[in-house]
Parts: structure tokens; sequence; C-alpha cells
């Protein structure tokens, strides 16, 4: 009986340390997901990730800010600026913090100043990701141009099958009518 209870009680205290961990892990990835940038500490409370407040959602556009700034690859002359925006997200971030933390009627002009922040932060971004996509731009249409050329060729190869499968060539001028595939029906 003894023997029974000590099991009993090392599975118990497995599960535990289970549960423990499970909970820990969890929490961990939360704390990091609510991160503006990934190696800045997290200062924004947990519940910022679901909160419909003013502050939350600022927050929240932040990350999503840093997070299309990191998506994107940058030559190295762009790479200091990136980092520059990533900075002053966490530093707006920062400040929402502290504006959270404001009676409410105080709240109103440091908002709305870190409104302003957030938006020049994502209209940067998007300028940043547009500046490197306009570097790549021109590789990216000398590609475009090799696979509509590659295309046209093997549309070019299908016609040419097609006329060797059916016998008859297609006619080049235009006042020529062009004869139906036998066994198609016309009319």
């Amino acid at each position: 009986m003894f023997d029974v209870l000590v099991a009993l009680g090392i599975v118990v205290v497995l599960m535990v340390v289970a549960a423990v961990g499970a909970l820990a892990a969890v929490w961990i990835a939360a704390r990091r997901r609510n991160r503006v940038h990934p190696s800045a500490g997290n200062v924004a409370p947990l519940g910022w990730l679901v909160s419909p407040s003013a502050a939350a959602r600022l927050h929240r556009r932040l990350r999503a800010a840093v997070a299309a700034g990191q998506a994107g690859r940058l030559g190295p002359e762009l790479g200091p600026l990136r980092a520059q925006l990533h900075a002053e997200a966490v530093a707006v971030d920062r400040q929402l913090v502290a504006t959270a933390r404001l009676a409410r009627s105080a709240r109103t002009a440091p908002l709305a100043d870190a409104a302003r922040r957030t938006s020049l932060i994502e209209g940067h971004t998007a300028r940043l990701l547009q500046l490197a996509h306009d570097d790549r731009g021109a590789v990216t249409e000398d590609r475009l141009a090799a696979i509509d050329e590659r295309l046209s060729a093997l549309d070019l190869a299908r016609a040419e099958v097609a006329e060797a499968e059916l016998g008859w060539t297609a006619p080049f001028e235009e006042d020529q009518p062009a004869r139906p595939s036998p066994g198609r029906r016309t009319g």
C-alpha cells in the first residue's frame, strides 16, 4: 500500500511540474509576442495583446510596423535606418506605457502625440520597404521579361505541335479563313 501511495505521489508531482512548465512556456511566449522589437525588453502589459484601449491599439500598430520592417531584406545602406526606426518604435511604446498609467483626463494629449508618432513610424517603414524594393526592381523586371520570353516560346512550341498533329498550317494572312479542326463541328 505504501508503494502505491509513493508512486501516486510521484505521478502527481510530475503532473504538477509539467503543468507549471507548460504555463511558464505559454507565459514566456506571450511576453515575447507582446514585444515591439525582439531585442527590446517588454514593458507593455500582457493584456495589451487583446485590449481595446487606445494605448494598446497603438502598441499593436507599433509591433506590426516593426514586424513589417524586419520582414523586408534591406541593403547595408538601409539597415541603420531600420535600426533607428525600431529604436523610435520602442521609445514610443515606452511612452505609451507611461501614458496609460496617467489619469484618463491627462492621457489625451500624450496619446495624440503617440498616435502621430506611430503613424510616422508606419509611414517611414513603408517608405523604407519601398526603397528596398525599388533597389531590386530592375532585377525583378529582368526576371519577369525572361519569364515572359520563355512563356512566349512555349506558346509558339505548342502551336507548332498542334499544327503538326492536325496536319495543316494556320494561315498567316488575315484575309484567309482559318480551317476548322478535324472532328469539330461548325454551324
